[in-house]
């Protein structure tokens, strides 16, 4: 099973009014790679999914099952 892990972000960063524009620039990517991987077109690789929780400030194990 695949897990979609950008809509959960997606979802985090609509509650917490964070930008996908500023996120998009601070993680130095474009705006349409990172809509693709918030709406689950793009797979979201490990490295791309610890710089985008950098970038919106949460820790690693926010958005992972246990």
């Amino acid at each position: 099973m695949v897990m979609q892990v950008g809509p959960i972000i997606k979802n985090y960063m609509e509650d917490h009014g964070i930008k996908q524009i500023f996120v998009a620039k601070k993680c130095g990517w474009t705006a349409q790679r990172l809509s693709k991987i918030l709406n689950g077109k793009t797979p979201l690789k490990v490295e791309d999914y610890k710089a985008l929780c950098k970038c919106i400030g949460v820790p690693y194990e926010l958005f992972l099952d246990d």
